[in-house]
């Protein structure tokens, strides 16, 4: 019989909002509201935007959290390691292609 995890529904919700709170952190720091911390003018859009950098800081930290409970679990296994290293090189290496020889600009 092949034994099935049961998935706990409150801690995949918790990194769900866990993911959306990195990727509205990577927004507010990549996006036009980097240039509000430096205006004094826009005190409240100051205030928002140090609450956005907070609550991205908290999505990453809750989000390796949970990522490290589930692979508590888990047998090592050494051709996992090396199996991700491939892949990675393989489409480095292919995007590198692409960009390099067929998007020359």
């Amino acid at each position: 019989m092949i034994k099935r995890s049961s998935r706990n529904s409150s801690i995949e919700l918790l990194r769900i909002l866990s993911m959306f709170a990195i990727v509205i952190h990577h927004y507010a720091y990549h996006s036009t509201f980097k240039w509000w911390v430096y205006n004094t003018q826009y005190l409240g859009a100051l205030k928002v935007n140090l609450f956005l950098h907070f609550f991205g800081k908290l999505g990453v930290d809750i989000f390796v959290i949970i990522g490290a409970y589930f692979l508590c679990e888990k047998k090592f296994n050494f051709r996992r390691p090396i199996n991700l290293m491939l892949v990675t090189i393989f489409y480095s290496f292919g995007i590198w292609i692409f960009l390099k020889f067929i998007l020359q600009t």
